[in-house]
């Protein structure tokens, strides 16, 4: 159960930043390059502040589980305007007639991508992917007069961060794994210290009743000689209910937690632990 509630979670905080990255690239995109008088810049810009915000509204709002599934069916909507920006961007700049450099925002959404490290690794990879192979393809397309104002060898850092970006991925999705098994590790042993302290408290709780059983047993020895081998039943039943006891006591306080005690008040011990 936690480990579902830690993947929920998960999953909403990674689309909520992926929301606020959309948003605030949106408006950094109008910012940035609206001196470009490109109507269709803008409305990709737009199209990325609309689908950050509504993705905020999303995880906001929603209150049951998020499967992994969707939360990459998300993810991967949420790209399509950013590829766009970083589409339009280039070929509205490529026309400017003046020096500049290329695919520069492709390097930043690669690694934001890889950071964020959506759940489905198909979405992962190919998110990662289409960024370097948009550059590849768009820089193919340029025409001569274009080219000669970009530095030499553009596509050089798109695809080296774009493969930095696919290790990272990997290593992000691992810490990620990592931190759920040590979370889920966590919880089984709170789980297991709770069951030892109840197992304590009710062993506490049996030791009255075994003391008076004693006392029971010497005086019906003492005072109903004729009945001193049933006597003797519930003398060897008290001794094996004492071993088991002693057992259950050793075992507890030595494998399962060194640090438990004896509750002075077992029933309000148990009250703490339900």
């Amino acid at each position: 159960m936690l480990s579902s509630r830690r993947k929920h979670s998960h999953n909403l905080n990674m689309l909520f930043s992926q929301g606020a990255l959309n948003l605030v690239g949106g408006f950094l995109a109008i910012i940035m390059w609206g001196q470009l008088e490109s109507s269709v810049l803008d409305w990709m810009a737009l199209l990325a502040i609309l689908s950050g915000a509504l993705t905020i509204i999303f995880v906001v709002k929603r209150k049951s589980p998020l499967s992994d599934s969707t939360t990459s069916l998300i993810f991967g909507l949420n790209l399509i305007p950013v590829y766009g920006l970083l589409w339009v961007s280039n070929s509205v700049s490529s026309h400017q007639n003046k020096i500049w450099v290329p695919f520069e925002p492709h390097e930043l959404a690669c690694l934001a991508i890889a950071f964020l490290a959506p759940p489905g690794i198909a979405i992962g990879v190919l998110g990662i992917l289409v960024i370097p192979v948009l550059a590849e393809f768009q820089y193919m397309g340029f025409s001569p007069e274009q080219l000669t104002w970009l530095p030499a060898h553009p596509l050089f850092a798109p695809m080296a961060f774009g493969s930095f970006a696919l290790i990272l991925y990997f290593f992000r999705r691992h810490g990620v794994r990592i931190a759920d098994l040590a979370a889920k590790s966590e919880a089984e042993a709170q789980a297991m210290k709770k069951v030892t302290h109840a197992i304590l408290s009710i062993k506490d709780l049996a030791n009255s009743p075994i003391q008076a059983l004693t006392l029971d047993v010497e005086v019906l020895k003492l005072k109903h000689p004729d009945d001193v081998p049933i006597a003797n039943r519930i003398e060897k039943s008290v001794h094996q209910l004492r071993d088991l006891n002693r057992l259950l006591d050793e075992h507890l306080r030595g494998s399962a937690d060194a640090s438990i005690e004896g509750s002075f008040d077992p029933y309000e011990n148990l009250e703490k632990e339900t």
